[in-house]
């Protein structure tokens, strides 16, 4: 492999159409509140700064909008490159800045693979460590934007507000545009309209009031709820055609819906979805189904798990789903749902075809959930926050779903699949090839969510885990060879040999399996391993476990004054 094709093979870090595609495509008539405005149309002909932020409220159709600009009004043309990246809070590698960098500069060099020249690619081969650097990710887009053959390149980033760095984001475009001037390269943001975001535009907004088309204003507001109505007129056809319903009740069903306050586009989503699954549909009937609707998203949530096929399952399911590092595909979710702590073979698992447990994840969870590309992923990032409990909101005591999830419970539920399945005895001889397939999730894993539920771990898991952690004494089982393949900068392509078990708890930042091991066994406190020759406590310190640190270093503080009697 060349250099150049080891460098763009290196460069992603997700796969942006499908992250896009996750959001429904527009209907006819909807987003010209925005592609008809001044503002975008003085942007999009490059009369104003390049830099335009677009903020609404949730539910606001901003991420539909986003995947329209990319998709029908901004797309590739031999003189301008559209790169899109969409922030997502409910995946670590969604809502990285670096990431969602690389993702830009992936798109923009297949584009325009002459805007990839030797120096980038001999700056990469020189230094393996740029795909992780900021600052190195920005300058080279920035850089690559005066190259003779760059053309226009429009960069999209949807939902800034999941963006974990924000503040890195927003200096570097303020350093970019502070000085005016019209530039190859433009930035098309969306967000909430939260203090903090408009805090780091402030300047710039200050001197160039046309860089922020507020969505939430009065005007725009009432724009974006005339196509609303569009929307449901849309449905409700739908539903007409789908539930045989005569002229007169599709006309009901699109005056009722429309007389609502406060609609929004996620929450008319919902309440067809509630009202196609009705049941016993008369003139009579329809009315007061619709004047039971849900007003408010959070109740449509509420309604939709309410019909849920078994409770229990699909609070297991989305346990797994919030507390998921990347996006579970059909197959291994049908796994890591199948798994109990109880079971101790493979052969215990009972797995449903892919295809029927597509059926059966829509059952459980309705529209809650939406699976794109064989893939499972919440609906929206309001259904996360519909879920999951936050100490400075209140709890609403009356629901059996909302801020119902506590993250250290939905990360305890994820690591007792990944152990159990770790330790299943001839995992790999087992024959089944499906079974494998969650191998590399578990594998790489493990240990993050094992970190993570914090004191929620049983005695268990927590020897199945010293287990797991008791393996690597000699030649190292499969699920650590997986994890060391991990990027890291020190790691060497050889996996080391002669991993102790309190090396490898160290290593892996398990606190509690350390504790443990020092309070109970002779941990071997000074062993090395075979191909580094680095101690436990090196391990700890070159992952960064601060509190393996302080116990190992506590823990040899007293074994020297014991053996000194001091």
């Amino acid at each position: 492999m060349d250099k150049r094709s080891l460098f763009l093979r290196e460069l992603p870090s997700v796969s942006c159409p499908d992250r896009k595609d996750r959001n429904c495509e527009r209907i006819e008539g909807t987003c010209e509140w925005f592609t008809s405005h001044e503002t975008f149309r003085k942007w999009q002909c490059g009369e104003t700064l390049g830099l335009l932020w677009v903020s609404a409220d949730p539910g606001c159709g901003k991420s539909v909008l986003a995947r329209h600009l990319v998709d029908n009004v901004l797309p590739n043309t031999s003189t301008r490159s559209t790169c899109y990246f969409f922030f997502k809070d409910d995946f670590e590698d969604q809502r990285s800045l670096e990431g969602a960098i690389r993702c830009l500069l992936h798109q923009l060099f297949f584009h325009k693979p002459a805007l990839l020249t030797d120096e980038i690619v001999d700056g990469f081969t020189n230094n393996k460590q740029l795909f992780s650097s900021f600052t190195s990710l920005w300058g080279i887009l920035t850089s690559v934007s005066c190259h003779d053959e760059a053309g226009e390149i429009i960069c999209i980033l949807d939902a800034l507000d999941e963006c974990e760095d924000i503040n890195r984001l927003t200096t570097a475009l303020e350093r970019l545009y502070e000085n005016g001037g019209k530039f190859s390269l433009k930035f098309l943001l969306t967000s909430r309209p939260y203090t903090h975001i408009r805090r780091g535009f402030r300047l710039l907004e200050n001197q160039y009031p046309e860089i922020h088309l507020d969505g939430a204003n009065e005007v725009e507001v009432d724009k974006i709820s005339r196509e609303i109505d569009i929307v449901i007129k849309a449905n409700a056809k739908k539903t007409g055609e789908r539930l045989d319903l005569e002229d007169r009740e599709m006309q009901l069903l699109e005056d009722e819906l429309t007389c609502i306050p406060h609609r929004t586009y996620l929450w008319v989503y919902l309440v067809f979805d509630v009202i196609n699954n009705s049941e016993g549909i008369t003139k009579g009937r329809l009315k007061e189904i619709v004047h039971q609707l849900p007003e408010t998203v959070e109740a449509a949530y509420e309604k939709i798990l309410y019909r849920s096929t078994d409770i229990s399952k699909a609070r297991r399911l989305l346990h797994i789903v919030v507390a998921a590092e990347r996006p579970l595909s059909l197959q291994e979710m049908a796994i890591a749902l199948a798994i109990r702590e109880d079971h101790e073979s493979p052969s215990q698992l009972e797995l449903e075809p892919e295809k029927r447990f597509q059926d059966t994840v829509r059952g459980l969870c309705g529209l809650f959930v939406t699976i794109v590309n064989s893939k499972i992923y919440l609906l929206h990032q309001t259904a996360r926050e519909f879920l999951v409990h936050n100490s400075s909101r209140l709890t609403l005591t009356n629901t059996k779903w909302q801020n119902s999830f506590h993250l250290s419970e939905s990360h305890r539920t994820v690591a007792e699949i990944c152990i159990t399945y770790l330790c299943f005895p001839d995992l790999e001889a087992s024959g089944e090839g499906t079974l494998l397939v969650f191998m590399d999730y578990a594998a790489r894993n493990w240990p993050a969510h094992f970190r993570r539920a914090s004191n929620k771990n049983t005695e268990k898991m927590l020897r199945c885990a010293e287990s797991l952690c008791n393996r690597g004494d000699q030649s190292p089982d499969e699920w650590f060879k997986i994890y060391w393949s991990t990027e890291r900068p020190y790691r060497k392509k050889k996996v080391p040999n002669g991993f102790s078990s309190l090396m490898m708890a160290s290593f892996l930042g398990l606190e509690e399996v350390v504790y443990m091991l020092l309070k109970e066994k002779s941990p071997g406190f000074y062993t090395r391993d075979d191909l580094c020759g680095q101690s436990a406590l090196f391990w700890a310190c070159a992952e960064g476990h601060e509190a393996v640190v302080k116990i190992l270093l506590d823990f040899g503080t007293k074994k020297y004054h014991r053996a000194f009697r001091l």
